[in-house]
């Protein structure tokens, strides 16, 4: 399976800049607001990764379950059209040995 959502993709510049933006709009921060913003978004950024890593091992461990369904059920499909392929003929010769037997009797 082909998953269609992709992540956002989240560029350090992009984060980068609009901190500086911001900072450049609002006097009042200091420098030592700035690192603390800056090592705010380091943690943001990190945790992102890491939940796209996770939702990425998902899944694949999803598509893995899928795949071993659809695997047993085409094993199911196989045995049932087996079962019919038998049943047919033999339900075939009881109608056919009762239907003697009443006009015989």
């Amino acid at each position: 399976m082909d998953s269609t959502i992709k992540e956002p993709e989240i560029s350090e510049k992009k984060i980068r800049k609009l901190v500086e933006e911001i900072v450049r709009r609002e006097p009042g921060y200091s420098k030592y607001q700035r690192v603390d913003l800056l090592e705010r978004i380091v943690k943001v950024e990190e945790a992102i990764k890491f939940l796209q890593k996770e939702i990425k091992q998902l899944r694949e461990d999803m598509d893995k379950r899928f795949e071993s369904m659809e695997k047993r059920f085409e094993s199911m499909e196989k045995a049932m059209s087996r079962m019919f392929q038998f049943m047919t003929p033999g339900f075939s010769v009881i109608v056919v040995l009762i239907s003697l037997y009443k006009f015989l009797r």
